[in-house]
């Protein structure tokens, strides 16, 4: 049986010549592992946190290749060097190379890696690169709390600090340090932050994202957030109702009393001692309002009827502290608050807790190159690049639409992405107006595979194609086709989703069901050839098998 894992299925369609940045001189690729992108389509707008401490990022001084001392000359393109991608910097530490910037993202796929160019090293930059636009117009107010409680959009919903503090190590970054060492009761002083007066006003879609860790768990019915105007009209989040564990988690909003409020009410533990990652959805198109707790859903409630806006004219928008001077303000730590005006989807809510909870495992960034090398494609149309594992092999197939003067091509593999061998030498077509296919199956794979191609021209100038990654495992997986049009899974209980793509990288839709423990589908209309099955199991990894249909 042929299975194994793959974390990349690579299609690139190139249609020009493109530079490097202009000024810049060094640069990284960062491929955006798809296997932690959760969702049923594609996120728009993603603000990916990019958190690295790499020694390439120290400045010039202290032994590295950035030139500003604040980390400005540190940019972000799109994988075909065309596009600027908007960032904010929130962090850089120019003796290290820590460097922490959240890069809007126009498209991160399910269903591919997604992948962009860091490009660093030029001289002539002096002033902060970082834009508002980095958060698009569903965002109402992001708070980094780094040194500070001023908005991050260009909303300018900046909180009123109430004796917080700074704290120097968060979750991400800095944070804010809510040190409500003592049981104090919200009726008395206290420390918390404040949003303005009538924030909510014509929000009807809400969520809220943020880290928390929660120090004692001697308080009860401490906020994360309260909003509203009084005991009667709020909505509020809070993680634990009592003092022992486990207590109970609600998300409640009411226009009309405690004895009125719409929301879910879920038993869990009072979350102490750890960062967790807090997300309340209120999907005013459905009637819904919904908790996840670190990127999994842990309650639900139907039938709701209110919104954010129910709520005003909001005059006491808390976060840590309640409406009712009974309960106590909370003593935990915030970091990276957020509020839109859009129900983020369940995946969306993953993917963010993925991306925040462990960059490094997210993410893989490339060793460092020349930006023009970076930048620089071949010279021949190339319609795709694939490299597929199966249990004991690799397969390797890539075709080209136009060739001009291609000599020949160098395939090249590496098990770090930083030292690369040569796995095969193929001749080109050399001119060539038709598309050409080539494939090489490597025999003796390692269990993670880099692949690159390396495209010579008669005159010997060459260039590099972008990476293909293949990881290789065993799972036990059958699929096989019957006469009567069916395609037959078995070993996929455990999937969280089914892909199936034609031999040239596009997806193809099949309808199944799950009959005594397999996956049948109807293959009728599918026209003869390979086809390639991707499975994503709960755990996030990614199964690849090849079928022939006749």
């Amino acid at each position: 049986m042929r299975i194994g894992i793959t974390v990349l299925l690579l299609v690139i369609a190139i249609s020009g010549i493109h530079a490097q940045p202009i000024g810049y001189n060094y640069g990284k690729t960062i491929t955006i592992q798809v296997s932690q992108v959760s969702g049923t389509s594609n996120h728009t707008d993603f603000p990916v946190l990019i958190s690295v401490s790499d020694n390439d990022l120290r400045t010039t001084a202290n032994g590295g290749h950035v030139t500003n001392s604040n980390g400005y000359d540190i940019i972000f393109y799109t994988n075909d060097c065309l596009t600027k991608l908007d960032h904010q910097i929130e962090s850089y530490a120019a003796s290290s190379g820590a460097f922490v910037a959240w890069v809007r993202v126009p498209t991160l796929s399910i269903s591919a890696n997604t992948v962009i160019h860091m490009y660093y090293g030029n001289s002539s930059v002096t002033t902060d690169p970082s834009a508002a636009a980095t958060w698009n117009s569903t965002y109402k107010a992001v708070w980094h709390f780094n040194n500070t409680v001023n908005d991050n959009t260009a909303n300018g919903n900046n909180l009123t600090d109430n004796s917080t503090a700074t704290l120097a190590t968060a979750k991400i970054a800095a944070g804010r340090d809510l040190n409500n060492s003592t049981d104090i009761l919200s009726s008395a002083a206290g420390q918390y932050l404040r949003l303005a007066n009538g924030f909510f006003a014509g929000i009807s879609n809400f969520t809220f994202e943020g880290w928390v860790n929660l120090d004692r768990s001697s308080t009860n019915w401490e906020r994360i957030f309260d909003f509203g105007q009084n005991t009667n009209i709020n909505f509020f989040l809070t993680p634990s109702t009592g003092t022992g564990s486990p207590a109970e988690t609600r998300a409640r909003i009411t226009t009309n009393t405690a004895a009125n409020e719409q929301g879910p009410v879920v038993t869990n533990t009072t979350n102490t001692g750890s960062w967790i990652h807090w997300a309340v959805v209120l999907n005013n198109t459905e009637g819904s309002l919904s908790i996840y707790r670190n990127g999994t859903l842990l309650g639900n409630s139907t039938g709701i009827t209110l919104s954010p806006s129910s709520i005003e004219s909001s005059t006491a928008n808390y976060f840590g502290r309640s409406q009712y001077g009974a309960d106590h303000y909370i003593d935990a730590k915030f970091d990276e608050f957020r509020i839109s005006t859009s129900a983020r989807s369940a995946g969306w809510i993953t993917t963010s807790y993925n991306n925040q909870n462990n960059p490094s495992t997210f993410y893989t960034i490339s060793s460092e190159s020349a930006a023009s090398a970076l930048c620089s494609i071949l010279p021949v149309e190339l319609l795709y690049f694939k490299a597929i594992p199966y249990e004991n092999t690799v397969d390797i197939y890539w075709a080209t639409a136009t060739e001009i003067n291609n000599d020949y091509f160098t395939l090249e593999r590496s098990v770090d992405a930083r030292t690369w061998s040569v796995l095969k030498t193929i001749p080109g077509a050399g001119t060539s107006i038709e598309e050409q296919r080539y494939s090489v199956t490597d025999y003796n794979p390692n269990r993670r595979n880099y692949y690159r191609l390396k495209q010579t021209d008669f005159d010997g100038t060459s260039s590099y194609s972008s990476v293909a990654i293949a990881d290789l495992d065993t799972q036990d997986i059958v699929i096989y086709a019957l006469p009567e049009n069916q395609l037959i899974m078995e070993g996929v209980t455990d999937a969280r989703s089914i892909k199936f793509f034609n031999s040239m990288g596009r997806a193809v839709h099949l309808s199944g069901q799950m009959e005594s423990g397999k996956m049948i589908y109807s293959s009728s209309g599918l026209a003869s050839g390979i086809y390639i099955v991707l499975v994503q199991t709960e755990s996030g990894e990614i199964y690849v098998k090849k079928i022939y249909i006749e």
